[in-house]
């Protein structure tokens, strides 16, 4: 089994926490519904997938491993990135 559905999961948590961070700099105002329309979608993307994801982990082999160390690095990096 391939981890297509966690790492969709994963691009969409991403997209959402760096253009929340970015937009809410300045404040809250109606602008920011923004973040959720133009992320919506990975947002559906993600959740067609949702239900394989418990699957996806129980069967997880070395290089989906290393996959998701390298989003999980990546994700951490472009929250950091947004919050300077």
């Amino acid at each position: 089994m391939d981890i297509k559905n966690l790492l969709e999961m994963l691009e969409a948590v991403q997209s959402l926490a760096v253009d929340a961070i970015k937009n809410l700099k300045d404040g809250v105002d109606i602008s920011d519904v923004s973040i959720l329309t133009s992320n919506i979608g990975k947002i559906k993307d993600a959740l067609e997938g949702i239900a394989s994801i418990p699957e996806e982990v129980k069967d997880l082999d070395q290089e989906e491993i290393k996959q998701l160390v390298l989003k999980g690095t990546e994700i951490v990096f472009a929250i950091l990135a947004a919050v300077k």
